[in-house]
Formats: C-alpha cells, sequence, structure tokens
C-alpha cells in the first residue's frame, strides 16, 4: 500500500503565492510521489533514496582538473574526503572546507558532490568536502568532532593560508560550529569566513517560519522531528544550537535563506546576531523557492535573468562591471541566484561587506566592518593579488 505524501489540506493561497512557478510544478510533482515519507523508511533506505534522485535533480559532476577522494585521521577512525579544484596547482591560499546537508542522517560526500564542485569552479578555490559520521549510528557529538578534526588537519596542510567553511543546511549547522571551535581553540590558521546556505541554527526553538511551511514544501516539520531524535543532541549545546553561544570575533559571514522554508528564520535569525555582534554579515534570501534548492538545480530551473556568482578574483571583476577596492579578494554567498552580496577581505585582514549592484561596483555601497585589523591577520598569499594593498575604501557622501 503507498501513501500520498500531500499535506492533509490545501496549501493557504497567501503562502502558496509566494511560490516561483518553476517551484510549485516541482512541489505538486514531488508531494503526490507514491510511498511513505522518508522518516518513516529508516536511516539507511533514506540515504538509500538521496543517493538515488542526484542524477534525477541535480546536474552531474562537471570534469576539474582536480578530484580525489581520500582518508584523513579522525576521532574515531578514517574520515572521507575529496577534494575539488580547477587547477591541478596552486600557489598558497585559502581552502573552502565543506560539510554537506542531510539533517545529520543522511547526504554524503557524493550526494553534494555537484555542489562542492560547482563551489570550486565558481569560486576559483579549492574545496575540501567532509564525510563526517552520521547519525543515528553515530549520534551527536560525533559530526561536530570529524568536522572540527578535518578542519584541524586542513589547517595544518602546507599552502592553507586560511579556511572557508561552508555547508547546506545540517553542513551549515556544522560550519557554523566548527567556526566557533577554531575560535575559541586556534588551530594553525584561522577560519577567514562562513559562507552557510540555509543554516539550521538552533533547533530548539519554534520559529514562524517553522509554522507557515510545515507541511508540503520539500522539508517538512515531520522530517526535522526526525532528524533531531536521531542526532539525540542537547539542543542547549552551542555544539548543537551555535545561536545560543557567544558570536563575538566570529569570521565574517555570507548567509543565504530561501523564503518558503521551515527552518528560514533560523538563518535569519543568526544573520541579525552576528551583526549585532559586530560581525560583518551579508544575508541574503532566494524569494519564492524551498530548502534544498541548491541541490535540486535541475529540478528547480534557475532565471536565467538572476544573478550569477559576483566574479571578483584576484582584486578585480572578471565580467568587466567595474573595480572593487584595490588589493581584495572575494568570498561569495555560495552559489545561487538572486544574490549578488560579497564579502571582501583585504592583506593587513580588515574587512569590509560590499554589495553589487546592476554589475557595478558601488563604492558608497561599502562600509567599513572593522576600525581595527582582524584578531588574527591574513597571511601573505591570501588575497592572491598582484598589487599592493589599498587604504581601506571610504564611504561616498
Amino acid at each position: 500500500m503507498t501513501r500520498d505524501r500531500r499535506a492533509t489540506a490545501p496549501l493557504p493561497e497567501l503562502r502558496a503565492a509566494k511560490l516561483r512557478t518553476d517551484v510549485a510544478r516541482f512541489l505538486g510533482y514531488y508531494n503526490r510521489l507514491p510511498g511513505p515519507p522518508q522518516q518513516e523508511l529508516g536511516p539507511e533506505a533514506a540515504r538509500q533514496m538521496m543517493r538515488a534522485a542526484r542524477d534525477l535533480t541535480d546536474p552531474p559532476v562537471e570534469p576539474l582538473a582536480l578530484d580525489e577522494a581520500f582518508t584523513i585521521d579522525g576521532p574515531a577512525g578514517p574520515i572521507p574526503v575529496r577534494r575539488f579544484d580547477r587547477r591541478e596547482r596552486r600557489e598558497p591560499g585559502p581552502v573552502v572546507l565543506f560539510f554537506h546537508g542531510g539533517g545529520f542522517v543522511i547526504g554524503d560526500i557524493d550526494t553534494h558532490a555537484p555542489l562542492a564542485a560547482e563551489m570550486a569552479r565558481t569560486l576559483n578555490l579549492p574545496v575540501l568536502s567532509v564525510g563526517y559520521r552520521l547519525a543515528p549510528e553515530h549520534p551527536w557529538p560525533a559530526a561536530p568532532d570529524d568536522c572540527e578534526a578535518a578542519a584541524r588537519w586542513l589547517a595544518g596542510q602546507p599552502g592553507t593560508t586560511g579556511l572557508i567553511v561552508a555547508g547546506d543546511s545540517a553542513g551549515g549547522t556544522l560550519a557554523t560550529v566548527t567556526a566557533m571551535s577554531l575560535r575559541d581553540r586556534p588551530a594553525d590558521v584561522p577560519v577567514i569566513a562562513q559562507g552557510l546556505l540555509y543554516p539550521a541554527t538552533d533547533m530548539a526553538r519554534a520559529h514562524p517560519s517553522l509554522r507557515d511551511f510545515a507541511e508540503g514544501y520539500f522539508l517538512t516539520r515531520a522530517m526535522l522531528d526526525w532528524f533531531v531524535a536521531c542526532y539525540a543532541a542537547d539542543l542547549g549545546d552551542v555544539r548543537a544550537a551555535p545561536m545560543r553561544g557567544e558570536l563575538a570575533d566570529m569570521p565574517p559571514a555570507v548567509i543565504m535563506t530561501a523564503e518558503c522554508d521551515p527552518i528560514r528564520d533560523q538563518g535569519r535569525a543568526y544573520a541579525a546576531a552576528l551583526a549585532k555582534a559586530g560581525v560583518p554579515v551579508t544575508f541574503r534570501e532566494a524569494r519564492g523557492t524551498i530548502h534544498g534548492f541548491a541541490t535540486l538545480r535541475k529540478a528547480i530551473l534557475r532565471r536565467r535573468r538572476s544573478h550569477r556568482f559576483p566574479a571578483c578574483v584576484e582584486g578585480r571583476d572578471r565580467r568587466g562591471g567595474g573595480h572593487p577596492p584595490d588589493g581584495t579578494m572575494m568570498m561569495t554567498d555560495l552559489p545561487y541566484r538572486p544574490c549578488a552580496g560579497v564579502i571582501l577581505m583585504n592583506r593587513d585582514g580588515r574587512v569590509f561587506v560590499g554589495q553589487r549592484i546592476d554589475r557595478r561596483w558601488r563604492r558608497g555601497s561599502f562600509r567599513k566592518a572593522a576600525s581595527t585589523p582582524a584578531r588574527r591577520p591574513m597571511r601573505q598569499g591570501f588575497a592572491s593579488c598582484s598589487r599592493k594593498p589599498a587604504s581601506p575604501p571610504t564611504r561616498s557622501n
């Protein structure tokens, strides 16, 4: 016997009207698939379902100069990792450390390989994707332990001058927790930025979005409850709910949420809390779309007229639309439209928040986020710029 996965009642018109047409079409298909929902299948069957769905919902991994899988030492045995890079050889510089999503229960390196490879290609930075242990076989704090171990290993590798911790959903949680751990107990190199896609930052708190999008929007409240039960974390602990921790001196963050996502408000709240703590933040929200859109790129067609990745690399805008401040490098807000925010960092460690408008850099849109050098200055080679650092940009009148 099969069971319809549709919500028990029609979606309210006001909320349904928020959905983009392509997203509504995908949900109309997904919510009518036969069979029980993932949380009723059990962990292993749910993992197999996610692996099988990857080629249907996400593009294949396009060839890169470097795509290698190996293991590193972890606290409870080898940790599988996979490195993506569009270049075979690099000068010393920052590395993106990526943690996949899946509620700490499903997902792995392979299910998120297209996203990690796209990040490496577009950011022109090496990306190391981490296969941390999954619940319920390995409950909390196994996952954050593995992620911290991977971060410390990567920080100690020759040529790594800084870490950019990134992740989607549960991976965003782990990225935040890892950044917090390395802030409190520094590694060989600092975490210089957080790149978070629809992160879960405080699962113990019921935000309005959890009520508004509880059913029928891909990620459901029932799935979230199942993930939380499997993870078996102490939701009062900062390693499970980083929003409850001290956020001062956290690395600059780029945060992106989805408008029709039950955990949308957790990402909004985390961005606001970081800003309140004095941490530079770039926040964007993808309108009319749902949780998991970063790995649904075939199922949800992107608008071609939307912004592509901000393309500020090596101190210049590759699209020819103007120049950011001299001697800077970017950390984009990761793959998704229609966002166009960037975090800019210069070599002396000062951090600025910028916004790209109509393909041009508006110098007046930059605000100084730190009047003194960052807690740990950037190492030589981080910015990959041939030009000397310039004076920090000033706001124009």
